[in-house]
């Protein structure tokens, strides 16, 4: 199995850890709060200290659990999630895992040469942990330093989005005339595609959204109420309390160094499930996981605090490589590094953008369905139109 494979489950967990590592703070429990995530925008704010003070005085357990705690005790949180290797070391690691389709260099420049970022920003002063809502998200991916894709949520109530789709075509070798041709049979209806297509911020309804969804029938859209943050960081605290134990390492100008070892399966599994649970629509959105999709194999992480605050996290991939291929590699490496950081950009809302009538769309939708199933219609009617798309400042 290719090692891209093994480590998805692991990779996803600390997505998982990361977006609820958001929202730590107060829950009125003995180990308090993790919540939200997201992106981009213009000035940088400094966040609230609520560090934990000297984490060396205290045992690395409890110095690991207040750390993650602290997190969520700032107004701002920023985490960027990165492969720390190059793309050599990428490909000769890919290869080695017996997959009969290797990255090629250029796919291996688009993993090591990008990130994830999460983004948490209290808009009404407050830390994230006690904001009560008023936290609004970004979560991007960057190739080459600049976005390839932005999702930001205004308010809880807006969501924004947007792709680089000229450089995804680049990426993908697809000729943009290809695209061209199809955008040119798209009726004025769709005219939020072509938008989409461009480049441009598409604004949708999160509340509408989520109707949509349910009418449709698919899964709940996962959401987390600021009354249930709470609940939330104290499972996943727990979980991790749980399944991770954690020792002095040694000195680093990083910070206080901790050596963190666990199982990776019961780890993914715990998180999976902690999620599953509190989350609201997390149970189907999460039910294709699978616990023994994650290697069973007990592994260790490199975790440093700042002030008392969990400020980096690293996991070292190669770990999941079988002895044998191991030798194959001559020492090379391949590092997933999380960085948290105090300070975040501002997240706003795009000063213009595409909105996406989704009550129209779904009328549109259901109206075709029916006008094509032979039902109820009347013979010669047609579905009612797709509503047509509109900038909003």
């Amino acid at each position: 199995m290719a090692l891209r494979t093994r480590v998805l489950p692991v990779a996803l967990v600390a997505g998982l850890v990361a977006t609820g590592a958001a929202g730590c703070g107060s829950s009125g429990k003995k180990v308090p709060v993790p919540g939200s995530a997201g992106g981009t925008a213009a000035g940088v704010a400094q966040a609230g200290t609520g560090g934990a003070g000297d984490s060396k005085a205290k045992d690395p357990q409890s110095a690991l659990s207040e750390g993650l705690v602290a997190l969520g005790k700032q107004q701002a949180l920023d985490v960027v999630v990165k492969l720390a290797a190059s793309p050599d070391d990428l490909v000769a690691l890919d290869k080695s895992s017996g997959t009969d389709k290797p990255l090629t260099a250029d796919q291996a420049k688009l993993f090591t040469g990008g990130d994830f970022e999460l983004i948490s920003k209290s808009t009404n002063g407050a830390a994230i942990a006690d904001a009560k809502g008023a936290v609004n998200t970004a979560f991007l991916v960057h190739t080459d330093g600049s976005p390839l894709f932005e999702v930001r949520t205004i308010g809880g109530t807006a969501l924004y989005a947007r792709a680089d789709v000229d450089k995804i075509l680049t990426l993908s070798k697809t000729p943009r005339s290809k695209i061209d041709q199809q955008l040119a049979s798209v009726p004025p209806q769709y005219a939020f595609v072509k938008d989409a297509a461009n480049g441009k911020w598409l604004k949708v309804d999160i509340a509408a959204l989520k109707g949509l969804t349910s009418q449709l029938g698919g899964a709940a859209i996962p959401s987390v109420d600021p009354t249930q943050a709470a609940a939330i960081s104290g499972a996943l605290v727990d979980a991790l309390k749980k399944d991770v134990g954690a020792t002095r390492g040694a000195d680093s100008d990083k910070g206080d160094h901790l050596v963190l070892t666990t199982n990776s399966r019961a780890l993914f599994t715990d998180v999976v499930s902690t999620f599953s649970k509190v989350v609201p629509g997390g149970a189907a959105a999460l039910s294709s996981l699978k616990p023994q999709s994650a290697p069973d194999k007990t592994i260790t992480l490199d975790a440093y605090l700042k002030g008392g605050t969990l400020s980096e996290v690293s996991l070292e991939l190669t770990q999941f490589v079988s002895p044998a291929d191991m030798a194959k590699l001559g020492g090379r490496k391949l590092p997933v590094d999380m960085v948290f950081k105090g300070q975040a950009p501002d997240v706003t809302a795009p000063t213009e953008a595409t909105t996406v009538d989704v009550q129209g769309l779904l009328a549109g939708v259901l109206g075709g369905i029916k006008g094509g199933s032979g039902g109820t219609s009347a013979p010669g009617a047609t579905a009612a139109p797709l509503p047509t798309s509109h900038a909003t400042p």
